[in-house]
């Protein structure tokens, strides 16, 4: 992951060497004893205001991070708060809530738009419920220009080839999230939780993540608890 995320990069290789560390892990469930839990939680406690010194290497948390070596504070902060580590990564699962996906879709709602009519959008996995909010988002294409009005999120997206670019956001009658947990964006401890499995070096990402939450706030979405195989056919026919 060196290229996307070079500061996990380099502290993964003290965590690997770090008894401490490799402890922590095995207190996650062993589906969700991964790298990315552990990081996760680490940086849930740099947002909750823990460990200054190390959240200061963070791209997304510090304008202009020391080029010294942040082992040392990563250890530190590790080795500290080994226990709420530990209560996380036994309770949390990984979370991701990419706005930049809807760049992707708004292309095919339009295609669907134009045969169909009003859409209903069922959004599968959808943690927080923000990519339900595809309509309320201003989407900049390169090249094929401007969607939407002015937005607290604009979504960039590059494309090639004919992309079927829609010449205005396409009406979304209704729109129903579906997730196993789903994240309450009125919840603080739990919008700290998704914000915490953004890569700190996609300081981008994270600011776009941030964004998309307050506007959620605003109107949260209908999202419901359940799974895709017991769960979706009922919603289909109440949609």
């Amino acid at each position: 992951c060196t290229p996307r995320a070079p500061l996990y990069a380099h502290l993964s290789v003290a965590a690997a060497h770090d008894p401490t560390v490799l402890r922590l892990l095995q207190y996650a469930p062993d589906e969700q004893q991964l790298p990315v839990l552990f990081f996760a939680a680490v940086h849930h406690l740099l947002l909750s205001g823990h460990g200054h010194e190390l959240a200061a290497y963070y791209p997304n948390l510090s304008s202009s991070p020391p080029t010294s070596d942040p082992t040392e504070a990563f250890l530190s902060v590790v080795h500290a708060h080994a226990d709420q580590i530990a209560q996380l990564v036994s309770t949390r699962s990984t979370q991701t809530n990419e706005v930049g996906r809807c760049a992707q879709f708004l292309p095919v709602f339009g295609m669907l738009e134009l045969e169909m009519g009003a859409l209903t959008h069922i959004d599968v996995g959808t943690s927080a419920g923000l990519n339900l909010l595809l309509p309320r988002y201003q989407y900049q294409f390169e090249p094929g220009g401007t969607v939407g009005e002015p937005s607290a999120v604009t979504v960039t997206c590059a494309t090639r080839g004919a992309v079927p670019i829609p010449t205005s956001i396409p009406h979304v009658a209704r729109s129903i999230g579906l997730d196993v947990s789903p994240i309450d964006v009125l919840d603080d401890e739990e919008v700290r939780w998704l914000e915490a499995c953004v890569w700190p070096d996609q300081a981008d990402r994270f600011a776009r993540l941030v964004a998309a939450l307050e506007l959620a706030r605003e109107t949260p979405p209908d999202v419901r608890t359940g799974d895709a195989v017991d769960s979706l056919d009922e919603l289909v026919r109440e949609a």
